[in-house]
């Protein structure tokens, strides 16, 4: 259940991350959020997949692949981007919140019933922490200087 409990929060603050940054303006950070949340659809579709041992294992490939090729593009991307304003984050997460809802509802009771088969969980385990791991870490090099931000920078030039 722990680990349940860690995944849904890494993924529910993983919705919040695209919304902390700053740079060109609210589209940009649009764009790279519904990019996240592209991504987090992948990984749902795999979940809801596994049945058994080899769906599992299946599911494991692809989430470790998703990971590794579509969670790097998106780190790449947001690697020069800077911490967005809180109006931005506001538009963000308004853009946002109906598509990510969307997965979790889709999620929520596979995840219930992949409780239910401990050995699936396990072998799910490290794929679902290395995808969690790898989108936390994908925003993480923003820089939080809060002058910089467009709301900021257009006030000043008013």
């Amino acid at each position: 259940m722990k680990k349940l409990a860690y995944f849904l929060t890494v993924v529910a603050s993983m919705m919040m991350l695209p919304v902390s940054a700053q740079a060109a303006g609210e589209a940009e950070y649009v764009a790279i959020a519904e990019k996240a949340a592209v991504v987090f659809g992948k990984v749902v579709d795999q979940l809801v997949t596994v049945k058994d041992d080899a769906s599992a294992d299946a599911a494991v490939a692809a989430i470790e692949k998703i990971t590794k090729d579509d969670v790097a593009a998106i780190a790449k991307e947001a690697k020069g981007m800077k911490k967005p304003s809180p109006e931005i984050n506001e538009a963000v997460e308004k853009a946002m919140e109906g598509k990510m809802q969307a997965h979790f509802m889709r999620m929520m009771p596979v995840m219930m019933e992949l409780q239910q088969k401990p050995e699936l969980m396990e072998k799910l385990d490290g794929a679902m922490q290395g995808f969690s791991d790898a989108m936390e870490n994908a925003f993480g090099g923003w820089d939080d200087g809060a002058e910089d931000a467009p709301a900021e920078e257009a006030k000043e030039a008013a």
